[in-house]
């Protein structure tokens, strides 16, 4: 689970490891090892000292989900329009669609990656 520094808690991390989850929140300045009863407080903090790299790629993780979520936003301004469940998701799956062909389209022009050529290996 990770979180920016918003979510930084020792109640958090202990939710997180209640339910079998790792915490990855991003700690705020002057937070200390000092566990106060929260064995997953102190774990999160020693795995980010033990390999900070790590640790960041499983955090940074978040900014990537944040920043889909953010272009799906910008580029559907309107909630969905659809009354119908069934209708709703796939208004929605139809968004996420929509998205992925643009950013497949960027891809190939920008790297030239050939779409056909990925699918058929």
């Amino acid at each position: 689970m990770a979180g920016d520094s918003a979510f930084l808690s020792r109640r958090n991390c202990d939710l997180v490891a209640g339910v079998g989850g790792v915490a990855r929140f991003y700690p705020k300045r002057g937070s200390t090892l000092r566990q106060k009863g929260s064995k997953a407080w102190r774990k999160m903090l020693e795995d980010l000292m033990a390999d900070p790299q790590k640790w960041l790629e499983e955090y940074h993780r978040r900014s990537n989900v944040e920043g889909c979520f953010s272009t799906l936003k910008r580029d559907n301004p309107l909630p969905l329009r659809k009354v119908l469940d069934a209708r709703r998701q796939q208004e929605a799956f139809s968004r996420a669609c929509n998205l992925n062909l643009k950013r497949l389209c960027y891809l190939n022009y920008l790297e030239n990656i050939n779409a056909r050529e990925s699918w058929h290996k």
